[in-house]
């Protein structure tokens, strides 16, 4: 069968795969599988799901290849298309393409040793690779599925040479977790250096679980966009869409006020920040009312009547009046606050002694 017609450019790849760009093909096209939850189709180890044993599994399955398929066709240009023509996985398209355009010499990162487990004793087994410098380093952190930070890795974030660094990553995915010298993810380093568009690479990357890494002083990386960028609300919007969860997982006691110890959720410490309007309102809007207790809701009122962000409050207010009259964290009251403040009154001036006192009674 020939090919004739105009050949539309892909949208997951920059260039049509050819004989000359496997590398840079390869890498587009796993960023795009990875993020789109498709690659487990092509790195498969096992054989597909039968129909007659689970038909479920198997529709889940026939999608996903499906989706995986025409991902890879799409990004072929008319020549190298022929060689997959008669694929019917994705699996046997990648590893037709990967056989037959692969470089010899194609670059790879390399390191001396790798250790891997040996699930069979207590030993550990080290196999021989290339000769490089990269020896991997044990960390002392327990809970995650890979706690090792490859030199490699670090040497690139040192040079700020973030583009390396994420192709390293698609080629080693287990290092998303890898924790650096603080106890983070390299998804807080990114944050930490305000690199907005890398750290939403990262998110698509990551497990939903991985978000929920918290660094040796507590915090995940939610916590430093809250305290360090908080006009990302896109940032923080693919976080906690990933993971709700993220939402009621505090700061720690030493990095919020002392009477707020164990109750400083984002929304809360969002709530607090002078230019935070926007990413309050939307972390509010993603958090379950009925998580929020009297004196969390108290808190967001008058934080709300001290910055001027009188929709959440008023939302608050309509949905429990009582609230008017709640104790905050720091035993204010709303109503209390309310009379205080010049600028929530027409004629620009607070109560009087006996109008403020009139309110506390």
């Amino acid at each position: 069968m020939k090919m004739t017609g105009t050949i539309v450019p892909s949208p997951i790849v920059h260039e049509l795969l050819n004989k000359n760009n496997y590398e840079e093909w390869s890498l587009q096209v796993k960023t795009y599988l990875l993020a789109e939850d498709l690659w487990d189709v092509v790195e498969a180890t096992t054989e597909p799901p039968e129909q007659d044993d689970d038909e479920v599994e198997f529709k889940a399955w026939r999608k996903s290849n499906a989706k995986a398929l025409h991902s890879i066709q799409i990004s072929c240009g008319v020549e190298t298309f022929s060689f997959i023509m008669g694929a019917r996985t994705a699996k046997d398209a990648w590893d037709i393409l990967k056989e037959k355009l692969k470089p010899a010499n194609a670059s790879q990162v390399t390191r001396t040793e790798e250790i891997f487990d040996d699930h069979t004793s207590n030993n550990q087994i080290t196999v021989e690779a290339e000769p490089q410098n990269d020896v991997i380093e044990e960390l002392p952190h327990e809970g995650h599925e890979d706690n090792r930070v490859n030199p490699t890795l670090l040497n690139l974030l040192e040079k700020e040479d973030w583009e390396a660094a994420m192709e390293f990553l698609i080629q080693h995915p287990k290092a998303l977790t890898a924790r650096h010298e603080t106890g983070g993810t390299i998804l807080h380093l990114a944050i930490i250096s305000k690199k907005v568009d890398i750290a939403k690479e990262l998110v698509h990357l990551m497990r939903p679980k991985d978000l929920e890494i918290q660094d040796d002083f507590g915090l995940t990386a939610l916590h430093f966009v809250i305290s360090g960028i908080l006009e990302s609300v896109e940032l923080a919007k693919c976080m906690v869409e990933k993971n709700k969860k993220l939402l009621s997982i505090v700061f720690p006691p030493e990095k919020t006020d002392p009477l707020m110890t164990g109750k400083n959720t984002p929304l809360l410490e969002a709530q607090c920040y002078e230019g935070g309007e926007k990413m309050a309102r939307y972390l509010y809007s993603a958090t379950p009312c009925e998580t929020l207790n009297d004196s969390d809701c108290a808190t967001l009122i008058i934080n709300g009547f001290r910055f001027k962000r009188f929709d959440i409050a008023w939302d608050l207010i309509q949905r429990n009046p009582k609230l008017a009259i709640a104790k905050s964290y720091y035993g204010e009251i709303p109503l209390n606050e309310l009379a205080g403040l010049s600028s929530a009154f027409l004629s620009g001036s607070s109560l009087n002694f006996w109008e403020q006192w009139i309110y506390d009674s």
